[in-house]
């Protein structure tokens, strides 16, 4: 750039705006350099309005019954999340279906008491910003694969913000493909299954229902959203 161009652009901001027709003024020549661009950043509206903007937004999250029980005795109800890098649980919410429901579970432990495991910190799965997973519990499943029992594993935290999330190692796992047209699905490569999407509000609960045999249990309890909402929902936890 020679000195004279750069006396001439030393004022010019370093980003410019486009205006609607601005090339059209150009090329008609009555903006003849980019030097008047600065009449096009003055003329730029430095607020919006709210109806301007068109942002969507929901509380709802996809949700899939998946069952537990090596006969699918119960149905848990999990939050798909494929941005959750490892599946994760309520501690009390589990606790209380491994005490109510012992038979649809095989291993429930806390960390400290598994050998070369301990406590950890993870974020973006908490109601703050983070939480530390500090149990695991391996429920059984109706699947066999290549001979082998299935089992669904998931750590377990007093803060998640939500009663159950399967993360993305989980739904990787098994081979899933998450189809998001009209109510939508989970379709299972691994199992040959498809999972119907149910969208609602993630539960946090700190009890598991209580019922008897073929019976729908159900409690109530206030779910994760912004506490200025007042709403009850209806967690289900189908013991057949």
């Amino acid at each position: 750039m020679s000195p004279d161009n750069n006396k001439r652009t030393k004022d010019i901001l370093p980003i410019f705006v486009e205006e609607v027709g601005f090339f059209d003024k150009m090329r008609q020549g009555h903006i003849r350099s980019q030097a008047r661009a600065k009449i096009i950043l003055a003329s730029t509206p430095s607020t919006i309005n709210a109806e301007e903007v068109h942002l969507s937004f929901s509380q709802v999250m996809p949700h899939i019954n998946f069952p537990v029980g090596l006969k699918a005795q119960g149905l848990v109800n999990a939050m798909c999340d494929t941005c959750a890098g490892v599946s994760m649980g309520r501690l009390q919410y589990h606790k209380s279906v491994y005490e109510h429901h012992p038979n649809i579970v095989y291993r429930f432990n806390y960390m400290k008491d598994i050998v070369n495991l301990e406590d950890f910190n993870i974020g973006g799965v908490a109601v703050d910003s983070f939480t530390s997973v500090v149990a695991v519990i391996i429920y059984k499943t109706p699947f066999v694969i290549n001979g082998r029992p299935m089992n669904l594993i998931m750590g377990l935290s007093e803060d998640c913000a939500a009663n159950t999330i399967l993360g993305l190692t989980f739904l990787r796992s098994i081979k899933a493909t998450m189809c998001l047209d009209g109510e939508g699905s989970v379709i299972s490569a691994l199992f040959g299954k498809t999972f119907p999407i149910d969208y609602h509000i993630p539960f946090r609960g700190g009890t598991a229902p209580s019922c008897g045999d073929g019976n729908q249990a159900a409690f109530h309890n206030i779910p994760s959203v912004d506490p200025t909402l007042v709403v009850e929902l209806c967690d289900r936890l189908n013991i057949k």
